[in-house]
């Protein structure tokens, strides 16, 4: 027990120590965004420090905190020069808090979060082509859909699949909360012009399997999205906001990194996290 404490204060030592130590600290969206990249920064030293305490114990922990080792915790931060080509070479505007994020933080990182797969920057023709298109979702698109937080969300509609007998209880939801009436229908509330796979960065995975947009436009620019349609509407397949509260990318990770840090599932926040 005392040793933990001891190890807990030690942890707390070296958080302090990282507290606005930023590599652009005049920069405006260092400024402005300082608060909440100290805290995933504070986050991701307590994630490398109790790793490094489970594998080799308290003496160890104090005689050497770098992981020479662990390539799965490196960052590789990207300079002002590097984000400016990469706009310009592909034609896209990088969301500020992933910017931001990319400068301080950078890419990289899986031992971070509870898949551990590294946040890398697409650089591939097809997916940037897609993410300069407008994402087409907007907030008249988006319903209550009986999710287990409460978010609103869109469901695809394929077919007339409106009639399918595998929809039934998604339709007696919305008439028992008179989202679905007499004077419209599912293909109404939920119909797009196009399929939304296009305005979104993904960057991470769920569980290692559904993945994690960044709305890189229109009016949800900047909120982290999950995408479960490949489920299919009769197993639950939605694309809307990982979070009840639509969080942006900065917010998110810094959420995604206390999951990690509390065991992924049994994270006191709500989220579907990387």
């Amino acid at each position: 027990m005392e040793e933990k404490k001891a190890f807990e204060q030690f942890v707390k030592d070296e958080q302090a120590k990282v507290v606005n130590q930023f590599l652009n600290p005049e920069h405006p969206l260092v400024k402005q965004h300082a608060d909440i990249l100290n805290l995933i920064k504070q986050r991701m030293l307590a994630v490398r420090l109790r790793n490094r305490y489970a594998v080799s114990g308290w003496e160890k922990v104090q005689e050497k905190i770098v992981d020479e080792q662990n390539l799965n915790y490196i960052l590789k931060p990207w300079s002002l020069q590097e984000i400016k080509i990469y706009e310009s070479e592909h034609e896209v505007r990088l969301p500020d808090e992933v910017k931001v994020y990319l400068m301080e933080i950078g890419e990289g990182g899986g031992g971070y979060f509870c898949g551990e797969k590294p946040i890398i920057v697409e650089r591939r023709y097809d997916p940037i082509y897609a993410m300069r298109l407008p994402f087409p979702i907007t907030s008249a698109k988006i319903h209550d859909i009986n999710h287990r937080w409460g978010i609103k969300a869109w469901v695809p509609l394929d077919n007339g699949a409106e009639h399918k007998e595998e929809l039934e209880e998604l339709i007696q939801y919305l008439k028992k909360k008179k989202i679905l009436h007499k004077n419209n229908s599912l293909r109404e509330l939920f119909a797009l012009p196009v399929f939304p796979d296009r305005g979104f960065w993904c960057f991470g995975l769920v569980a290692e399997q559904d993945p994690l947009l960044v709305v890189m436009n229109g009016e949800f620019e900047g909120e982290v999205w999950i995408d479960s349609l490949h489920y299919g509407v009769e197993d639950g397949g939605y694309l809307g906001p990982a979070t009840p509260e639509h969080r942006k990318f900065l917010s998110f990770i810094a959420g995604s990194v206390l999951a990690k840090l509390e065991g992924g599932t049994k994270t006191s926040e709500v989220g579907d996290w990387l």
